[in-house]
């Protein structure tokens, strides 16, 4: 198990195989359990049987479910299945303004989400993935969308949700938009198109996102290619790439369309770098 603190935030990840275990109860760590819950998300390929305030259920592949810390509770994995989950953690009082109806919703699976629910998944990875990601200056944003996301998996009412899906919910989609950008740079056949695909978003709805920002989808993607291959050419005494080469793998398949935007860029050509 991994944990990241962000915020008032804990978010926790497991990956183990084990048969069964019990969290809450006369296994709960401090006193301050008392006031915390947290959303529990599959991230398994199989059910995982669970009973918690006297319910029972299985929470399916991809779903959710709220779970409150002070309170008894297991789970039945099966003897021989490797099973993962993420656990975030947050204030009782937090959860009870985004969603007042949430000791209701306690032990039993979650009917709402979706795309809101897939982002907080997505979201949490990233904390774990890139070292930093959640450091002071970024705690009360990261903190604040998952509070927003989490809203709207709760069922947030209207007021809530209409905030949480301005705010929480544009930035998640924002954070996904990029992320997808970095991954995928590199392919010369690259588009604002495989972006939307990937995420089920339109493309326009993709361009006025990023031109809120200020740097659009193409100023974003060529900045990371030439940064990409400015590294390379920096290397190539190390690699021996052509600058052809380095061209390709950094995304561009016009090698003389590369030489203009690689001088107007850094005021330079490939060659000069590369020496």
């Amino acid at each position: 198990m991994e944990f990241a603190w962000v915020g008032d935030l804990i978010l926790a990840r497991a990956d183990l195989t084990a048969a069964a275990g019990e969290f809450g109860g006369r296994h709960r760590a401090t006193p301050e359990d008392e006031g915390r819950m947290g959303i529990m998300i599959n991230t398994s390929g199989h059910a995982i049987q669970t009973k918690h305030r006297g319910r029972e259920d299985a929470l399916a592949p991809g779903g959710s479910m709220l779970l409150c810390r002070a309170d008894e509770g297991r789970f039945w994995l099966g003897s021989n299945s490797a099973s993962s989950w993420v656990l975030i953690d947050m204030p009782r009082p937090a959860v009870k303004r985004a969603a007042p109806n949430s000791e209701d919703l306690v032990g039993g699976v979650l009917s709402g989400g979706g795309e809101a629910l897939r982002l907080a998944s997505a979201y949490a990875a990233l904390v774990f993935q890139e070292p930093g990601f959640a450091d002071q200056r970024l705690d009360a944003h990261v903190s604040q969308t998952f509070f927003d996301l989490l809203a709207l998996v709760l069922g947030a009412e209207k007021e809530t949700a209409e905030i949480a899906r301005g705010r929480g919910l544009r930035a998640a989609r924002l954070d996904a938009i990029v992320q997808g950008i970095a991954k995928g740079y590199a392919d010369p056949s690259f588009s604002v198109a495989t972006v939307a695909t990937r995420l089920n978003l339109s493309e326009r709805y993709i361009q006025d996102l990023l031109r809120s920002t200020g740097v659009g989808f193409s100023e974003r993607v060529m900045e990371l290619r030439l940064q990409h291959s400015v590294g390379l050419l920096a290397r190539a005494h190390l690699t021996r790439q052509k600058i052809s080469e380095v061209a390709l793998s950094s995304g561009f398949n016009d090698l003389s369309y590369f030489h203009r935007c690689f001088r107007r860029r850094f005021g330079m050509t490939p060659a000069t770098a590369r020496a």
